[in-house]
């Protein structure tokens, strides 16, 4: 069971709606919003459609963690003029440190090449240390950590 509050392909228009109004309710501290489940759901440009529009209602911008390549939310975030990123790198895929941190230095790469990159990682204490460990090093390879709403304002 994905828990209370999920929104679930077999929900109507409306249901997802109210679950996304009564989870967003919860707090008003929210800048923005990403998926961490259901690839299938964000496959599908019509129920994307319907999850973002309460978002603009809100100014929220959302990430697209892409978990699948077929992903629509940021195509349809684009076209509803939502502010929107997709991630570039998902850190702990792989939990061991030696992973987390090739998963870090791609991002620095990344970052190097673009002038910017989005990393997506678990609150596991293998990916915090190896972030706080691998983040000591930043300052010096012209890398600085920023908040979402910060790079998504750039």
């Amino acid at each position: 069971s994905p828990g209370p509050g999920a929104l679930l392909l077999s929900m109507s228009g409306d249901q997802i709606r109210r679950n996304i109004k009564a989870a967003l309710d919860t707090s008003p501290y929210f800048d923005g919003v990403n998926n961490h489940m259901g690839s299938r759901m964000t496959r599908d440009a019509h129920i994307m459609e319907t999850v973002l529009s309460e978002l603009k209602g809100r100014g929220l911008f959302f990430i697209d963690s892409m978990t699948t390549n077929e992903s629509k939310g940021w195509k349809v975030a684009r076209e509803l003029k939502i502010p929107t990123l997709k991630r570039d790198i998902f850190l702990d895929d792989d939990p061991s440190a030696e992973a987390i941190r090739s998963q870090i230095a791609r991002l620095v790469k990344i970052a190097k090449i673009r002038g910017m990159a989005l990393a997506i990682g678990h609150p596991h204490k293998t990916t915090l240390r190896s972030l706080q460990e691998e983040a000591a090093h930043f300052g010096e390879k012209g890398i600085e950590i920023v908040a979402v709403r910060d790079l998504i304002n750039k």
